[in-house]
Order: structure tokens, then C-alpha cells, then sequence
């Protein structure tokens, strides 16, 4: 509507300057500027309806409470399995960037990490629609988990041995399921892709020793940080974690990923979700500010010219 308002208002102004010229062909050159500033804001409403339209069936619906049971129900089952390795792999991770980034840290090597009987909690979520091949929602998680992970923290300089115990993580957001490779043999997929579409709101106690934080203030503050820079950075969208599906064993053999390694790799950066994001926001309505000038150049150039030619 933004980019149709300018259109007509650059048209009026084309047209009132043509009307109150000295030139002979004033009457013509203002209904000039009237046609091609009709024509370019009927464009304009068009590829904004077209853009609409296309968002419209990219969400193919919302989902309450109610409606989240199977996926709850899927969740209770993934966590202990599937999600708690790649859980524990991503906090190993972000231990040793912690230990880079910091100066009076030398090293920090996670010990044990436990879930705990807290599982996340499923309040809201919206579906996409992403054709026969792939399926994608976004789930709103509310985590008031009993997480525990025993870190051991060794100081530079003397080499102090700082036993810490991360706790109590509060995680409240939106987490992305992508689907892909959906077919009718087992397992049924190819891969479960998983990220967060916005920065998730994350909290956690840090205890040293036994005792609070106190005695280090500064540590809780950098483990904070250092954890939300590596959701950042690993799992905020476009980027994700990927999990291949497994074909089923036969005879007692495992079988490798049901999808191929090159499929794999390059589910890390694409997906059919991140292709459909990328043609909606191809449309002409939804181009970003440095390019919609440029939309209606042609529209302040008939300005231009009709104010030259009554001069």
C-alpha cells in the first residue's frame, strides 16, 4: 500500500505540474503522466496482491494447545534420544569458545550433563506448507527444565581447578522442525533440520563450588554471553542443526543415513522452508528499502521531463 500511495502521489504531481505549465502540449503531458502513473501503481497492486497471496500459502495454518498433543508426544521421545547428544555436543562446543574468548580461563571441559525429568513445554505453533516432499512448523517452547551440566574450569596463571555447576536452564521461544525427504518407506523422512527462527529468551544459575557466583561475578555474566553467541551462530536461522534419519537395520547390521552425505551437506545451508523465504522475498512488494526507489523512477522522471518541457 506504501509503494501504491507513492505512485499516486508522484502521478499527481507529475500531472499538477504538466496543468499549470507555460507549454502548448500541457493538457497532453498531463495525461501522459496520468496514464503511466495508473499503469505503474496497477503494477504495483498486483505484484503487492501476488506477494499476499504467496505468503498466504506458505502458512498453512496455526495450531493451539489442544492441537499440539502428537507433537508433544514426539518431543517426549526425541529429547532423551535424538536431542540430548546434540544438546550436550553444542554445550562442549560452547565450553571451548568460552575458554578461547576468556583470558583468566584456560580450559573448561564439561564433566556430566543430565536433562533431568523436565521436558519442554508446547504452547502454540504454525504450520507451513512446503509441497508433498517436505513439512516444516514452528513450535512455542516453554522450558523451565532441571538441566544440570558439572563444568571444570582451570584459571590461568597458577592453573586453579574452579569445579562449576550450570543449572535451572529457562528457555522460552520458538524452535523450527524442518522435514525433509518425506516418502512413504521407512523411516519416512531424510532428515530432521532444527533451529530457532528468532533469539529464544535463555536463563540459567551458575553455581562454583558448591557456593553462588558471588566469589566470581564476572563468570556467569561470560557463560551467558558465551551461550547465546553460539545459538546465534549455530542455531539461529538460516543456520540449523541437521539430523539424518537412520534406515531401520537388517539382520542386525546397521545401515548407514537413508540420505547421502552430499544431500546432508547441503541441508546445512538449504532447505526447502529457506528456498520458499527466499522466492516470497523475491517478490517486488517485499523488496527492501535500498531497492524500492527504484520501483518508481520511471514515475519522477515523466516529473522531471514534463516540468523541463513546461519551462
Amino acid at each position: 500500500m506504501r509503494r501504491v500511495l507513492k505512485l499516486l502521489l508522484a502521478m499527481l504531481g507529475a500531472t499538477r505540474s504538466a496543468l499549470f505549465g507555460s507549454s502548448e502540449t500541457r493538457w497532453a503531458d498531463a495525461w501522459q503522466a496520468l496514464r503511466e502513473g495508473l499503469a505503474e501503481a496497477r503494477k504495483a497492486s498486483a505484484e503487492g496482491v501476488q506477494a499476499v497471496q504467496m505468503e498466504a500459502r506458505l502458512y498453512a495454518a496455526a495450531v493451539g494447545a489442544p492441537g499440539l498433543r502428537p507433537l508433544q508426544y514426539a518431543l517426549d521421545r526425541l529429547l532423551p534420544s535424538a536431542l540430548v547428544p546434540k544438546m550436550e555436543a553444542a554445550l562442549e562446543q560452547a565450553l571451548a569458545d568460552f575458554a578461547q574468548s576468556n583470558n583468566p580461563v584456560r580450559s573448561a571441559r564439561l564433566k556430566q550433563f543430565k536433562v533431568g525429568r523436565e521436558l519442554p513445554r508446547l504452547t502454540a505453533a504454525r504450520m507451513y506448507d512446503l509441497g508433498e516432499d517436505a513439512l516444516a512448523v514452528d513450535v512455542e517452547m516453554d522450558w523451565a527444565s532441571s538441566l544440570t551440566a558439572r563444568v571444570e574450569i582451570v584459571s590461568a596463571g597458577v592453573g586453579a581447578r574452579v569445579p562449576v555447576t550450570l543449572h535451572n536452564l529457562r528457555f522460552t521461544g520458538p524452535v523450527r522442525l524442518v522435514v525433509t525427504g518425506l516418502q512413504s518407506t521407512a523411516p519416512g523422512f531424510g532428515a530432521l533440520l532444527l533451529s530457532f527462527p528468532t533469539a529464544p529468551s535463555i536463563g540459567l544459575e551458575v553455581r562454583v563450588a558448591g557456593g553462588e557466583v558471588t566469589r566470581l561475578p564476572w563468570l556467569r555474566t561470560e557463560v551467558q554471553k558465551t551461550i547465546k553467541r553460539a545459538v546465534a551462530e549455530r542455531l539461529l536461522w538460516p543456520q540449523r542443526i541437521v539430523i539424518p534419519a537412520e534406515a531401520p537395520p537388517a539382520r542386525e547390521t546397521p545401515r548407514p543415513p537413508f540420505l547421502d552425505p552430499s544431500k546432508l551437506a547441503a541441508l546445512a545451508h538449504d532447505d526447502p522452508l529457506l528456498a520458499a523465504e527466499r522466492a516470497l522475498a523475491a517478490q517486488p512488494a517485499l523488496e527492501d528499502s535500498r531497492r524500492q526507489p527504484t520501483r518508481w523512477d520511471r514515475v519522477k522522471s515523466v516529473v522531471r521531463a514534463v516540468s523541463v518541457g513546461g519551462v
